[in-house]
């Protein structure tokens, strides 16, 4: 067998591991960049994807990033795939990346909306490490620019819910549910407890 059909034959019998072996062997001894690239990128979605190394899968996304800097998607995939692998702090300095990336290119109302989002996601991450405060001033800041973002507006309800602060949550409880880039699912758990909320409140008085 070739080595592109031993590939597809690993693949066929679920033997993965072997597969990203074949993979890395296969990118090493490729001249071509873009074939290379093509391999290694392979290799590390099989780890991600097919394995569940997604730890292993982000830190080959990272360094691909490092040296492909002007291929934004991989630096996506490597942050989602730390954040999937509860490794916030790498996502973050990452993000970071991403977002000087962002500052670097002309203004427009494009990159703005992404911006807003970048900040979300950041927002987002910082939960995850822990730091709550930090999270909640880049939420609030995404929402100055691009006020019907969901996503921030349910992050910032819990955040508030945290603190026992029932008005803060409400308020922002309502708007994730009638943003329009919420998911359904998560838009209706928002007004379901925009609901509770509107009856401990009720019961309180």
């Amino acid at each position: 067998l070739d080595p592109a059909a031993f590939r597809q034959l690993l693949r066929a019998e679920r033997r993965f591991l072997d597969l990203v072996v074949a993979l890395d062997a296969a990118a090493a001894e490729a001249a071509d960049q873009a074939e290379r690239l093509r391999l290694e990128l392979e290799a590390a979605e099989t780890l991600e994807r097919d394995l569940g190394h997604v730890g292993d899968a982000a830190r080959r996304y990272a360094a691909l990033f490092d040296r492909h800097p002007e291929r934004r998607e991989l630096a996506t995939r490597a942050r989602t795939a730390y954040g999937l692998a509860n490794e916030p702090i790498y996502a973050l300095a990452i993000l970071d990346r991403e977002l000087k990336l962002i500052a670097e290119t002309p203004s427009s109302p494009r990159a703005q909306v992404e911006l807003a989002q970048l900040k979300i996601v950041k927002g987002e991450l910082l939960l995850q490490a822990g730091a709550d405060a930090e999270a909640e001033a880049e939420f609030l800041h995404a929402l100055i620019t691009t006020p019907r973002i969901g996503r921030a507006h349910a992050a910032l309800a819990d955040g508030y819910k945290k603190r026992n602060d029932l008005a803060g949550a409400l308020e922002h409880l309502i708007a994730a549910a009638d943003a329009p880039d919420l998911e359904p699912m998560r838009a209706a758990a928002c007004a379901v407890d925009a609901a509770d909320v509107l009856l401990v409140e009720g019961d309180s008085e």
